[in-house]
């Protein structure tokens, strides 16, 4: 009786936190005609492969694993792409292992601006004027559909 685990993934925004938990279901066998499960051991916190409960990948970002196998993952700044990611560990009630991978993909944000322009008297202050930026919002909200 082998358990089963399966794989998480996520998707967020570059900077953002993501979160992702792999599933762990029991193994099942067929003894005397009659199907047995061997549940996963709730009672056993779940790790990384190595026993860990953090890990550090570097030019990715930091994982941490909750006892219930949900995995927080924090990328670096300037990470974007799919990630290594890392392998949970699980056991059933009998104690067998099983993993299963968590991997997030960070996307890519690239900051954007506008040029405005104005006209005015030189060397003195200037600002937008109220009717330009009432007009540019109502051009993006018509732009977006």
């Amino acid at each position: 009786m082998t358990p089963i685990g399966k794989a998480a993934k996520s998707k967020d925004l570059q900077g953002e936190t993501q979160t992702g938990k792999p599933t762990f279901t029991g193994g099942k066998a067929t003894v005397n005609g009659k199907e047995e499960t061997v549940d996963i051991d709730e009672t056993k916190p779940a790790t990384f492969e190595d026993g860990s409960t953090t890990k550090v990948v570097p030019n990715e970002g930091t994982y941490t694993v909750e006892p219930d196998g949900t995995v927080t993952f924090v990328p670096e700044k300037t990470f974007v792409g799919v990630a290594k990611g890392v392998n949970v560990k699980r056991v059933d009630k009998n104690g067998t292992p099983v993993t299963a991978k968590y991997t997030p993909t960070v996307i890519p944000v690239s900051p954007s601006g506008e040029d405005v322009t104005s006209v005015g008297p030189k060397n003195t202050p200037q600002k937008e004027h109220q009717c330009s930026r009432w007009f540019r919002k109502l051009l993006m909200e018509n732009t977006k559909q």
